[in-house]
């Protein structure tokens, strides 16, 4: 991650994230160049890294003129602490959300229509259809969801894009993956994934460790 983080901070050299002044983007190379610095720094808040833009310009300048004011060896000991420091953040959260994911599986369990499979996967058919061939673990499937966490905030949805999703069943998590085998096309699913079967730890940003995902899934067609 961290090429990447070091990367995007280089290309925000203003001292806030305030509104850049007005530049020239008429030729195909500052376009290119505007582009570039768009993803790259889209990808920096998406991972919520803390850095500090102004000493990121400073630190860019200095390097420009090859008078670095820490020196290689205290750099990397910065960098080795500050991902020392993002780790215990991430499992100190992951118990948290640990704790709050199985109080709502266990609550949600009991609610009327909710179905548990043996591995955990909690569903509830909203809209279902008498006929119908259900995926395999192999097939190519088209899509609408919305993905939440337990407290509402949304973190993914095809509906807002306006544009179903299409994918193998093998390329998706495991409790999308059993969920999908269970489906008929035309059919809609609320599901409520525990971490094991979701991201664990290994979650982006924008969901965090641990978290136990909501996903209203409509299962539009077997390609």
């Amino acid at each position: 991650m961290l090429p990447r983080v070091i990367l995007a901070a280089t290309l925000l050299t203003g001292a806030s994230l305030s509104t850049a002044a007005k530049i020239d983007l008429s030729s195909d190379r500052a376009q290119f160049s505007y582009a570039i610095g768009q993803q790259i720094a889209n990808s920096l808040i998406r991972d919520k890294l803390d850095v500090d833009m102004a000493v990121v310009s400073a630190s860019i300048l200095d390097a420009a003129a090859g008078t670095a004011q820490l020196t290689p060896e205290q750099q990397m000991a910065a960098v080795q602490k500050f991902q020392e420091q993002q780790n215990d953040q991430q499992g100190q959260q992951a118990l948290k959300n640990k704790e709050l994911g199985s109080d709502y599986l266990a609550k949600n369990r009991i609610a009327e229509g909710v179905i548990e499979t043996e591995s955990g996967l909690q569903y509830v058919v909203v809209t279902a259809v008498k006929e119908g061939t259900s995926p395999t673990d192999t097939a190519d499937v088209t899509v609408h969801y919305r993905g939440t966490l337990v407290d509402g905030t949304q973190f993914d949805s095809s509906f807002d894009r306006g544009t179903p999703a299409t994918f193998n069943v093998a390329q998706v998590i495991p409790g999308w993956q059993e969920a999908l085998q269970l489906m008929k096309p035309g059919e809609t699913y609320r599901l409520t994934i525990p971490p094991e079967l979701a991201y664990g730890q290994n979650a982006p940003p924008s969901i965090g460790p641990d978290q136990v995902l909501l996903f209203d899934v409509e299962l539009i067609s077997i390609n």
